[in-house]
């Protein structure tokens, strides 16, 4: 998992597709632009600053969520026009699927409408989805979501809570989504995967650490296709806060995890152990540069187009509940600040 011994395919048939990302990237916002939308007095001169930089809005839209769903809309139907793998194109559609899942489950259980969290942009479309959550039935579903399903309920009914659902939804998801990139044997894509998995399960790790909550949980929760697995966890639950630091340094993670740990002492917060995170991620992530032909740009394209609209709408978020601009910058990842 050393990023300098990660290792790319030379494919030719994405000669263009590879072309056509790198310039769009150059309308990926920069550093300056986010300090102009953080120094930005209000709401309505944030959206009005945000028009300027290529994202449809007026300082009328009241409804700015949709703008930001029509842009990661856009990006998933680049990847698909460009992709010579149909594959790919259904692995990133179905991690709406699971989202989709979840809010439906949540939204069952707590009798609440969740219209406002779904993302039409799965594999499955909403009405049989819903159909299925609200029938208990699977037979409409793919085995892979009609598993997640049954599992997700029985854990609920087990525990009755709302976080039980969503791991085992992710569980489930994460599982599918490693067997995925198996099967594609792309190293950076893989890579980029396990990254992920580690990443969460330290998080989930810590947190119940900060809060004193059994880590015993952590074995029961652990997502599937990391790196690092239960026993790993199962060493170091004792482990203070102080010596975790120099522990997670055997890992490609060290210093992020080491960074989060000390801002979390001393903040109470995790949005720097977040932040932190998600750079290591983009790091990674940009690694892809190494490349002129390969898929992977094209993925990388997306992943970063969803880096840059979550940190808009951290920005348009604090704007509107009138966030100090030091507040909303401990959100968002260090290639934006």
């Amino acid at each position: 998992m050393d990023l300098s011994v990660i290792t790319f395919k030379d494919d030719t048939r994405y000669a263009y597709a590879v072309g056509r990302v790198r310039a769009l990237e150059t309308k990926f916002l920069t550093k300056a632009d986010f300090s102009r939308l953080l120094d930005a007095p209000d709401f309505p001169q944030a959206l009005r600053l945000l028009a300027e930089m290529g994202y449809p809005v007026s300082e009328e839209t009241t409804d700015y969520e949709s703008v930001l769903m029509a842009e990661q809309r856009e990006a998933l139907l680049l990847l698909e026009k460009l992709s010579e793998d149909e594959e790919l194109s259904t692995f990133f559609r179905q991690r709406y699927d699971y989202h989709n899942l979840k809010a439906l489950l949540k939204g069952k259980h707590s009798q609440q409408d969740l219209e406002q969290a779904y993302i039409d942009m799965g594999l499955i479309s909403l009405e049989n989805l819903a159909q299925a959550v609200m029938g208990e039935e699977t037979r409409a579903l793919p085995e892979r979501l009609a598993r997640a399903m049954l599992a997700a309920e029985a854990a609920f009914a087990e525990s009755r809570s709302p976080q039980d659902l969503d791991v085992a939804v992710d569980r489930e998801q994460y599982s599918a989504m490693t067997e995925a990139l198996r099967r594609m044997e792309n190293h950076f894509l893989q890579t980029w995967m396990t990254w992920e998995v580690d990443l969460l399960n330290i998080k989930s790790f810590l947190r119940l650490r900060w809060l004193e909550e059994s880590t015993r949980l952590m074995e029961r929760d652990l997502l599937p296709g990391g790196s690092l697995d239960a026993g790993f966890f199962r060493e170091i639950r004792e482990e203070p806060l102080d010596t975790l630091s120099q522990t997670f340094m055997r890992t490609p993670y060290g210093k992020a995890i080491a960074e989060g740990i000390s801002q979390l002492k001393v903040q109470k917060s995790f949005a720097a152990l977040e932040r932190s995170c998600d750079d290591l991620v983009i790091q990674l992530l940009k690694k892809s540069r190494e490349t002129s032909f390969g898929v992977e740009p094209l993925v990388v394209y997306l992943l970063l187009k969803e880096f840059e609209i979550r940190a808009v709408r951290a920005t348009l978020v604090g704007k509107l509940n009138d966030l100090p601009k030091e507040k909303i910058k401990e959100r968002l990842p260090s290639e934006y600040v």
